[in-house]
């Protein structure tokens, strides 16, 4: 008669916390080279850690094609895990480091550009009043990177100004819309166009402009409002300079309308148009902002 032997389970495997937030980023970019870029790191480097992780598992987790790097089916549902685990993580080591040190937290997020010029300067200025022992570190980029780098996990909450928020991504974000701001076409004092209140719409379709890089908030809301417009004369990815640009090309330019304040250029109304867009707060779906991220959060919310 054999002994009775105990059900033995297989080990259960280990990522770590590196791996885990590199495969997120690789399947929200589809691509190696965009989740090395996110992540300061090699291709080379993803592809081990993605390499490891799937030997690690035992799982394919991503179809690799000439046109990127895809989840599998299985790949997606460990990805969704891994991000939940993810999200948990980061919330736990939050609010370890506010019993450690109260009053000291560190808080991560993004902006782009017009909100990162023209508001959450004033926006951090209350905060630190209110409450002078947080930190706060914060990246610029334009409302396409942003989203991508909450989901992602490299940073907790974003301000952004895209006037809608792309479908693929939308349920893996919460958002709240704090104000709504006014593009303008705007052109140096001597332009010719200066002479006018407003230009119809064709003339600005056909006109090269000086314009944001595709993926900024400013871009896609001229984009949706104006339709297809002639090929730009200069995209540039700093309000700063396109201001610049403007007044030194003597061509027009699309840009908020709060950011003309102190300089010398002339807005410009488009005939029968409005370039409105909403200027959001975006976090990953299923957390909710805590400590310092919502204490700012609330500010910019009073402050609209």
């Amino acid at each position: 008669m054999s002994a009775h032997r105990p059900h033995q389970t297989s080990p259960t495997p280990e990522l770590s916390l590196s791996t885990m937030r590199t495969l997120v980023a690789v399947g929200q970019a589809e691509s190696i080279g965009l989740a090395a870029k996110a992540h300061g790191i090699s291709q080379q480097a993803v592809s081990e850690r993605v390499r490891t992780a799937e030997h690690t598992l035992g799982v394919t987790l991503f179809h690799r094609t000439p046109n990127g790097t895809v989840p599998t089916r299985r790949g997606d549902a460990i990805l969704a895990l891994i991000q939940e685990h993810l999200t948990h993580y980061d919330e736990f080591t939050s609010d370890i480091a506010r019993v450690i040190n109260p009053g000291h937290e560190v808080i991560h997020l993004a902006a782009s550009q017009t909100i990162m010029e023209h508001y959450l300067p004033r926006w951090l200025a209350d905060l630190h009043r209110s409450e002078p022992g947080i930190r706060f570190t914060v990246a610029a980029g334009n409302s396409h990177d942003i989203t991508r780098a909450v989901i992602a996990g490299t940073t907790s909450l974003g301000f952004i100004e895209s006037p809608t928020i792309e479908r693929e991504v939308h349920h893996q974000l919460a958002t709240t819309t704090l104000l709504h701001d006014d593009l303008t076409v705007a052109v140096a004092p001597d332009h010719p166009w200066a002479a006018y209140q407003e230009i119809p719409a064709t003339t600005v379709r056909k006109t090269p402009l000086i314009v944001r890089e595709p993926g900024s908030g400013t871009r896609s809301t001229a984009e949706t409002v104006l339709g297809a417009f002639a090929p730009p004369v200069a995209e540039l990815n700093s309000q700063a300079a396109i201001v610049q640009a403007a007044l030194l090309l003597r061509e027009p330019a699309i840009l908020p309308r709060i950011a003309l304040e102190g300089t010398p250029l002339r807005a410009i109304a488009v005939a029968g148009k409005e370039m409105t867009r909403p200027l959001r707060a975006v976090w990953r779906a299923g957390t909710k902002p805590r400590g310092g991220l919502a204490a700012l959060l609330a500010i910019a919310q009073k402050s609209a």
